[in-house]
């Protein structure tokens, strides 16, 4: 008794390839126009409305202006204010200092650029910035030049329009 398997034993079944379709349009929402006279009634209804006056229970507007009034008052007692510069160089040779300035000079003479010795130590900071998304563009531009600058918090000398761009340019 002799059995013969064959490995494709089974027998191949042909699938027909079908298209997918339902109808959705007995459950979508039907809008019904509006007629021109019902119309005219709700444009009648709501331009009859008065606006509404909401008036404030709790006012500070006094308080804000006192403590702003104090603030003022506070930073005229100071000698500096905190704001940012983009430092550039920052190291003891001299020369290097001044070539880092000069450069800086020939690409951006209206933010002046500035040396600054604190020994040992010669650092070039240009720009006067009062937060540090101001400084962002310019650091942005300046660092495709040297890569080595950084944006760093910084002392200035409180004396009006200190960050005015303008200002800084024509002194």
């Amino acid at each position: 008794m002799t059995t013969a398997t064959s490995a494709h034993s089974t027998p191949r079944r042909k699938f027909k390839k079908r298209s997918y379709t339902e109808d959705l349009s007995p459950h979508r929402i039907k809008f019904i126009l509006p007629h021109a006279e019902s119309k005219t009634k709700l444009e009648q209804k709501h331009k009859a409305k008065k606006p509404i006056r909401i008036v404030p229970v709790y006012d500070i507007t006094k308080q804000l202006h006192d403590l702003l009034v104090d603030l003022k008052a506070y930073y005229a007692m100071t000698d500096s204010v905190q704001g940012y510069t983009i430092q550039v160089y920052a190291g003891g040779s001299r020369a290097l200092a001044f070539k880092a300035r000069s450069r800086l000079y020939k690409h951006y003479p209206t933010n002046k650029p500035e040396v600054q010795y604190n020994q040992p130590n010669f650092t070039v900071r240009i720009g006067r910035f009062l937060d540090r998304l101001e400084a962002y563009k310019l650091y942005a531009a300046i660092k495709k030049m040297m890569p080595h600058a950084i944006i760093r918090p910084a002392y200035f000398p409180n004396e009006p329009d200190i960050f005015d761009a303008k200002r800084s340019a024509e002194a």
